[in-house]
């Protein structure tokens, strides 16, 4: 599975979505139901983050995927379904092309919790800060 899906800390509080070379747009909709699935597992808020290093092109769709994506943050946001998911989901990648990804789905969408860092280290780090702000 070029999508691996799992708890990054002990405290289950962030999700790792990892990918392994390339992906196509139904492997991505794939990741984001184990994602769901693993977040309602739990009865807290939970962050992302998203290890894009090694995906040097992404699939066709992926765009119109984020933005659906991002409804449904908003709308576990607002209540209107019973996941939490609704934290920060941040894209860890060392490519320019991943980076000014988040940015546009940052800007576009006006999804003010996605972001992008050059490492995991760093992911981890705005997450903690993010929530020490929220």
């Amino acid at each position: 599975m070029p999508i691996h899906i799992y708890w990054d800390d002990e405290s289950q509080r962030i999700i790792r979505w990892e990918h392994e070379g390339q992906f196509t747009i139904e492997d991505f909709w794939d990741a984001q139901t184990r994602v769901s699935a693993l977040d309602e597992t739990v009865p807290y808020e939970v962050d992302v983050i998203v290890t894009a290093i090694q995906a040097l092109t992404m699939p066709k769709g992926l765009f119109s995927a984020l933005m659906a994506s991002n409804t449904r943050m908003n709308n576990a946001a607002l209540g209107k379904n019973h996941s939490s998911y609704n934290g920060l989901v941040v894209i860890v990648s060392s490519t320019t092309i991943l980076e000014m990804l988040a940015q546009m789905v940052q800007r576009v969408l006006g999804a003010k919790r996605w972001r992008a860092a050059a490492s995991v280290e760093k992911a981890r780090s705005m997450i903690y800060e993010y929530r020490e702000q929220n």
